[in-house]
């Protein structure tokens, strides 16, 4: 049974790499080539539907002359889908921790959401200092 991928990239980065590789006259197939990944995987990339990981956004850096911290920056999650996400992970919380039945595996559940939870919480509270300094 096949599992349904959730889009997790940047459209932000996208278009900033999209940009990049056109002012450099570069095709998907001729970037894709000298990063050595697959043309559908900078398509992905620059329609904001997949991240690149921190080792290809550091050959990206490098192939387009882009600052590495600024991709960095456009790759990370804007605050307002960070409080979306904390949202929903605290009403999954909520409901799991309704449900009353006994058992390890429903206080496995339970410490799972918390724990999600709890990232997001920290790394929202990390993001809105960034973004005040």
């Amino acid at each position: 049974m096949g599992t349904k991928r959730k889009d997790t990239g940047s459209p932000a980065l996208g278009r900033y790499l999209a940009a990049r590789r056109a002012a450099l006259g570069l095709s998907y197939r001729q970037l894709a080539q000298r990063l050595g990944k697959a043309p559908s995987t900078l398509q992905a990339w620059e329609q904001g539907k997949r991240l690149p990981d921190l080792e290809d956004l550091l050959a990206l850096s490098h192939l387009l002359g882009a600052d590495l911290a600024e991709l960095l920056d456009l790759a990370a999650t804007p605050v307002r889908e960070l409080e979306k996400q904390l949202a929903a992970a605290e009403e999954r919380l909520r409901r799991t921790a309704e449900r009353r039945p006994a058992g390890s595996a429903h206080r496995l559940k339970v410490l799972e959401a918390e724990r999600q939870a709890a990232f997001l919480k920290n790394l929202l509270a990390a993001r809105q200092r960034q973004e005040t300094t």
